[in-house]
């Protein structure tokens, strides 16, 4: 117990992150999870970002209702985009830098596809492109 300071393990988790199928032991009391959720993004061990992205998918569900609120109510044109740009595109994009690389090919599409989405509802400007989101981060 160094400086007086004292491991919580029931408020601790652990998460053994590997290609390997063997099982590593634990060392400790901790308890061992499959996923886990750090600042916001969701890792499993096998360094998918799987349940990440099914969040993303899900919660723009909920922002796509949300923004078809807005528009029954009266706002159009730049501040519905601005709106948009404000909620579901910093949702995708939040902490990208940490989970991209990871993606697979299947999962970029489904992230392209709320894109797509939210072009086709005239909630993004036609030219839209999350590559270009990306390059600035």
């Amino acid at each position: 117990m160094r400086h007086n300071l004292k491991l919580n393990e029931s408020k601790s988790k652990e998460i053994i992150i590997s290609l390997l199928k063997t099982h590593i032991p634990a060392a400790t009391h901790i308890t061992i999870v499959a996923s886990l959720k750090v600042l916001g993004v969701t890792f499993n061990t096998k360094i998918s970002c799987e349940p990440h992205i099914s969040y993303i998918i899900q919660s723009a569900a909920s922002s796509f209702y949300g923004l078809k609120t807005l528009r029954a109510h009266g706002l159009t044109g730049k501040s519905l985009k601005d709106v948009t740009q404000a909620t579901l595109i910093a949702r995708i994009i939040y902490a990208i830098s940490a989970w991209w690389g990871f993606l697979n090919v299947a999962e970029k599409d489904r992230i392209e596809s709320v894109i797509k989405k939210g072009k086709f509802y005239g909630y993004l400007p036609s030219d839209f492109e999350l590559h270009t989101h990306l390059l600035k981060i």
